[in-house]
């Protein structure tokens, strides 16, 4: 059995902002919520008088129909992202048509729009 102390130097190999939410400066797509963790309890409970073997078995049988149903609504998506994340991509492409782009020098490109104009510095990720 692995033991927190084994898997900690292998997590410190890494900066926190990729395994950390805590630290984690990028945009998060949909919300985070206990949604699995109350699931789990409500399945528990509804186990709850049960042997404990019977209703470890209650929920696993509730994982591999939860796990079947969402492997099925994943191999019909046309696309690699999930609805939410490809439509926000979709609103950003479109959006993006009314801006020019350009290149000031390796790192530095200017945006130039009808409303404004911003310097972007892919290098330091900055934005005037």
């Amino acid at each position: 059995m692995m033991k927190v102390q084994d898997v900690m130097p292998w997590f410190r190999l890494f900066p926190p902002n990729l395994w950390a939410v805590a630290y984690f400066e990028g945009v998060r797509y949909g919300h985070f919520t206990m949604g699995v963790a109350e699931l789990l309890c409500s399945w528990a409970l509804e186990g709850h008088e049960l042997p404990i073997v019977q209703m470890m078995e209650h929920i696993r049988e509730q994982l591999t129909g939860w796990f079947h149903e969402r492997r099925s609504i994943g191999m019909s998506m046309q696309s690699v992202l999930v609805p939410s994340a490809e439509k926000v991509i979709s609103e950003a492409v479109a959006d993006s048509q009314c801006y020019q782009v350009l290149r000031a020098n390796k790192v530095e490109f200017e945006i130039v729009s009808s409303e404004r104009t911003n310097i972007v510095d892919i290098q330091s990720r900055c934005c005037s």
